[in-house]
């Protein structure tokens, strides 16, 4: 039987016995109250009247002597009250009549007080009417009657007394009845009220307490637990249910964890610093990043408020509880970038991040994320990115300028020369070779422009990198170190694969502003080792070459290390031989443009140490041997094709060419070049020097058409800046002309030309 028609039958029963014993009970009770309070109250009237009777009998007899010895009729009160005596009279004798039926002595009374109401009322209307006599004769009727019913009354007083007690004993019996009855009902109320609640515990209780039972065993997370199944009833399905659920709660509680360890793994090992508030600003989790930005411990920091924990980020410009409070009441994404967290844990850069806050929902309860990436290394490339651009953007203009310049610088050497070679006078040979070294020293300069803006005639060589050091600081004179304490630890293992001449533009760099910079005397400290990588390099992990200039002098300024590498920054006053601004931006490019770096590191007041960062070769290094003489100018017989953009330059190269003794056909441009060879004929040119950039093209394809042509043609290339020569045109390349260049080694390259024949290779020039 299903519980549900169980617990029906037996509340059924329940009702049905309480209603009839409720009806039942309600009616006897009802019976017996009103049958025993009707007579006890009937006697308990008429016995009060009785007891009473006597005094009133005696009262209203003595009111009517008074009256019929002073011959006084009575007045409206006295007639109300003698009115009122015989409704009494009266109505003991009806109480009387029905109680004393069948009682002996009772029809003396009724008959004695009849006789004196009759008697009284005659007495009282003779007064009224003045009859005196009649009055009198009536009172001694009154006096007579009277007497005799107050015998009758004393005699039935005990009679009455009886009669009550018995009313009121009848009272409480029926009292006592209705208390058994009800003690009765009680009693089979409490016999249902107890098997039904046997029955109740039997059938609800006893699954219901167990599944509780269950239940807190669940809430304690010992899913294991299981309820039992009674019986086939509606608390044994919900039992089962109840274990059913409990096996998916018990398999999803294992996912959960499993999907927790995830995430906790993942929001452990997160590149970036996460802290979540809840709406009262204190840390409910916190995560450090990689680098370590907070620099607080999670456990430190989990159930303090975010600006007790960091006091000093209120310093800056965000108002970190007026964000949270926003973030927490909207559903907006906040973002910020470079946002400076004032007052960093530790020493060093101060900490920037971008910012990420937005609201997080555990459930009902409203969470505020806050996601710190650290913009420390963003902001250290993009500054990388602009110094790149910078130079780049000065490179290119260096070059350009430097490129215009070369040929102007040729074409003046080359006429000045020419004067030279021509002058009659000791004063023109004067003014003649001031000249040239001006314009030498304008050439050095368009030479580290060139270098700077990577366009210069690179020539990578192994080379040892302690024995350039020690032919550097062996050519100069003792007036270059005066007052200087020079210390130097080289490591002649170490090689490098760079331009010697760059390489030594770099060191003497270096050198000079090392000693500018210590003007009372100091320490030069030079060190060459091997060792890590550059910190802002992509090459970490490899061995670099190191070359270390220390001075002990008067230190530099942030603001001064940030402009450092700028083309033409200097704090030196600038004189024709000092403060260019171009040596530090040099050695930046030259250490770039080797695939290494520079590191500055100064402070005022103490010194500064530069590190230049090489990559270390394992080749083997070429001997330094002091440069070769100038061949001899071979004289006669050449036809030369001349093809340069500058018409100074072209006419400087023609006279020297001519008074070499060359025929010598001059050309403007790539398309004029091409016309003036076709013109002269089959093997009528024999060597044709051509300048690399020209004005309507290439001077490299210019050479490649030419040797298509004629591949006995030799080739002489002038060039302003680094141009790599393809393979194609550098087999016929017999020599290459660095602008500017004296008219000696335009004679040498003709000698070259010369010798090609003989196996000579190809050498540069300037």
């Amino acid at each position: 039987m299903k519980l549900r028609r169980k617990l029906t039958y037996l509340l059924a029963g329940f009702a049905v016995f309480v209603i009839a014993g409720t009806v039942f009970t309600i009616y006897s009770i009802h019976g017996l109250i009103e049958d025993s309070y009707t007579t006890f109250t009937e006697w308990m009237a008429f016995s009060g009247e009785v007891a009473n009777l006597p005094t009133a009998l005696i009262e209203h007899r003595r009111s009517l002597i008074s009256h019929v010895r002073d011959a006084a009729p009575l007045d409206a009160q006295e007639h109300a009250s003698h009115d009122l005596f015989v409704r009494t009279l009266q109505s003991s004798i009806d109480s009387g009549r029905r109680a004393w039926l069948d009682r002996p002595g009772w029809p003396d009374v009724v008959q004695a007080a009849s006789a004196y109401a009759a008697a009284a009322s005659r007495c009282v209307n003779a007064l009224d009417q003045g009859r005196q006599a009649e009055a009198q004769s009536a009172l001694d009727e009154v006096a007579g009657v009277a007497d005799r019913l107050l015998v009758r009354l004393r005699a039935i007083e005990p009679v009455v007394e009886r009669l009550r007690a018995e009313s009121v004993a009848r009272l409480e019996e029926a009292n006592a009845t209705v208390l058994m009855m009800g003690v009765v009902l009680l009693i089979l109320a409490a016999a249902l009220v107890v098997g039904g609640g046997m029955l109740i515990g039997r059938w609800l209780m006893a699954p219901v307490q167990d599944m509780q039972r269950v239940a807190e065993e669940f809430r304690a997370g010992r899913l294991d637990r299981r309820a039992t199944v009674f019986r086939a009833d509606e608390l044994g399905q919900l039992a089962a249910t109840l274990n059913t659920m409990a096996e998916s709660l018990s398999a999803a509680r294992c996912d959960l964890h499993v999907s927790e360890a995830k995430y906790r793994a993942l929001f452990q090992n997160l590149r970036d610093a996460v802290i979540l508030c809840d709406g009262e600003g204190a840390i409910v989790e916190c995560h450090d990043g990689d680098t370590s930005i907070l620099g607080v411990a999670a456990t430190r920091a989990v159930g303090r408020r975010l600006t007790d924990v960091f006091p000093e980020w209120s310093e800056g410009a965000v108002d970190w509880p007026k964000l949270i409070a926003d973030a927490r009441a909207s559903d907006r994404l906040f973002r910020a970038a470079d946002v400076e967290l004032t007052g960093s844990h530790g020493e060093g850069e101060p900490p920037v991040a971008d910012l990420t806050v937005y609201p997080v929902s555990y459930g009902d309860v409203r969470h505020v994320a806050i996601l710190l990436r650290d913009a420390r290394e963003r902001r250290r490339l993009q500054a990388r990115v602009r110094q790149a651009e910078k130079m780049e953007a000065a490179g290119t203009l260096a070059g350009g300028v430097a490129h215009d310049f070369n040929n102007l610088l040729t074409s003046a050497i080359g006429s000045l020369s020419l004067i030279e070679s021509e002058g009659r006078t000791e004063r023109t040979l004067d003014r003649v070779r001031t000249a040239l070294r001006a314009c030498w020293q304008a050439a050095g300069l368009s030479r580290r422009l060139l270098r700077f803006a990577h366009a210069g005639c690179a020539r990578p060589r192994v080379v040892r990198l302690a024995e350039v050091i020690e032919l550097i600081l062996g050519a100069q004179d003792e007036a270059f170190f005066a007052g200087l304490e020079v210390d130097t630890h080289l490591d002649r293992d170490v090689a490098v694969c760079v331009d010697k001449d760059e390489l030594t533009q770099v060191v003497l760099n270096l050198l000079r502003n090392a000693r500018d910079a210590m003007p009372g005397g100091g320490r030069l400290s030079i060190t060459v080792d091997a060792g890590p990588a550059p910190p802002d390099g992509d090459r970490r992990g490899e061995t670099f070459a190191r070359l270390r200039v220390a001075d002990t002098g008067v230190g530099m300024t942030p603001e001064v290390r940030r402009r450092i590498f700028e083309p033409f920054f200097t704090t030196k006053q600038r004189t024709r031989r000092r403060g260019t601004g171009m040596g530090m931006a040099v050695a930046y490019a030259v250490a770039r443009g080797a695939g290494g770096g520079i590191e500055v590191r100064s402070e005022p007041g103490v010194g500064t140490e530069v590190l230049v960062f090489l990559p270390r070769s394992d080749g083997a290094p070429e001997r330094i041997d002091a440069a070769a003489a100038a061949a001899p100018a071979p004289r006669g017989g050449k036809t030369v094709l001349l093809v340069d953009d500058d018409p100074m330059v072209l006419h400087t190269c023609t006279d020297a060419l001519e008074s070499l003794g060359c025929t010598v056909i001059t050309a403007e441009s790539v398309a004029e070049g091409q016309e003036r060879f076709l013109e002269a004929g089959p093997d009528a040119v024999s060597l044709a020097v051509i300048d690399v950039a020209l004005s309507d093209g290439c001077g490299l394809d210019l050479a490649r058409t030419l040797i298509a042509r004629d591949d006995k043609l030799g080739l002489v290339l002038m060039t302003g800046g680094e141009s790599p020569i393809p393979e194609d045109v550098e087999r016929r390349v017999l020599a290459r002309l660095s602008k500017p260049f004296r008219l000696e080694a335009l004679s040498a390259a003709l000698h070259g030309a010369a010798a090609a024949e003989g196996g000579m290779e190809m050498k540069e020039f300037t």
